[in-house]
């Protein structure tokens, strides 16, 4: 299993917390028969949700804001009612009369008899380790929170930390989910953020990241790939993109998140952020270069294809824009 990349953006002395949801792979469809109040109630028989789960829609008719594509939008966080009625506390349905629609989600993988640690690492040695019941915490089915106290980050000084996140399944086999460095400046210090992945029910697993408020898959790579590169995907595999290339500029994916090996796994990020601690970005515009690297260099010939825009030194957030032609 290829872990997925998730850095901490963690403000040394202040308390960081966030919530890890962990999916199968397979997707589940259920019709809604019913939409209604504020916020918006689903109506969905057999549903199979125990807990606030992400959800996506599909289908809806009169109500164009319910509807979200799984694995292109984000996906709804959808509050348990009852065994057939869960809330989307972010929609109304306040003058509005939907109907139809599809509820789709994957399962929450099971970790009622599995235990989760984490470990921050100044280079081969640990800082601070994280274990079930002492800063993790199995909330509900496929749920983890993460919680560093403010003594716990004001630790967190330096650009040489990096973490990673291990869940023992019985056997026992260790999966190793998560990789990433620690630090950074991010409102997730100031409340919760969601990170979604999807793994396999128990052992192998396979980690599919979905970083804190964006979007990502996985997919196959067709050639050797470095990480933070921009891809395009044809004919199932995931290939780099270069500025110059009139064929596949309108196939852009998004950006590689690991390394990957031709026909091994490859995640891509579609949108949200992304953060590196070796990049050295200036305030401003990020463009697709040569052999999918970014750049900051506006380009004068090929096609100006903007990826986002850097808000800090190691921090880029994804704005994935059409092509447009530049004349020779």
């Amino acid at each position: 299993m290829q872990p997925a990349r998730q850095d901490l953006p963690v403000i040394p002395g202040a308390t960081y917390r966030d919530t890890i949801r962990i999916m199968q792979p397979v997707w589940v469809y259920r019709d809604i028969t019913g939409i209604s109040g504020s916020p918006v109630v689903f109506t969905v028989p057999g549903h199979g949700l125990e807990s606030a789960w992400p959800v996506w829609v599909r289908g809806v008719q009169g109500m164009p804001d319910a509807n979200r594509e799984p694995d292109r939008q984000l996906p709804h966080i959808a509050k348990l009612l009852t065994a057939e009625t869960l809330e989307i506390n972010t929609l109304s349905a306040a003058g509005l009369r939907p109907t139809g629609g599809q509820l789709i989600y994957r399962r929450p993988v099971d970790l009622s008899e599995s235990l989760a640690a984490m470990t921050i690492w100044r280079g081969d040695e640990p800082v601070l380790v994280l274990t079930q019941d002492d800063g993790l915490s199995v909330t509900a089915a496929g749920t983890i929170e993460r919680v560093l106290t403010a003594e716990q980050t004001a630790l967190l000084v330096g650009d040489d930390l990096t973490y990673t996140l291990d869940i023992t399944f019985v056997g026992p086999t260790v999966t190793r989910y998560f990789i990433g460095a620690v630090g950074g400046l991010s409102n997730s210090c100031r409340g919760d953020a969601v990170i979604v992945t999807a793994g396999e029910q128990g052992p192998p697993g396979i980690g599919i990241p979905g970083p804190a408020g964006g979007s990502a898959l996985q997919r196959t790579a067709g050639e050797t790939l470095s990480a933070l590169r921009a891809v395009y995907e044809v004919d199932g595999q995931v290939l780099l993109l270069d500025q110059a290339d009139a064929v596949h500029i309108d196939f852009l994916l998004g950006i590689t998140l690991n390394a990957a090996d031709i026909s091994t796994p490859v995640n891509v990020q579609r949108s949200g952020v992304l953060d590196d601690a070796s990049w050295r970005w200036l305030p401003g515009r990020i463009w697709l270069g040569a052999d999918g690297a970014l750049t900051q260099t506006p380009p004068t010939s090929g096609f100006d294809l903007l990826i986002g825009t850097a808000v800090s030194p190691t921090r880029i957030t994804l704005n994935l824009q059409d092509p447009i032609e530049l004349e020779e």
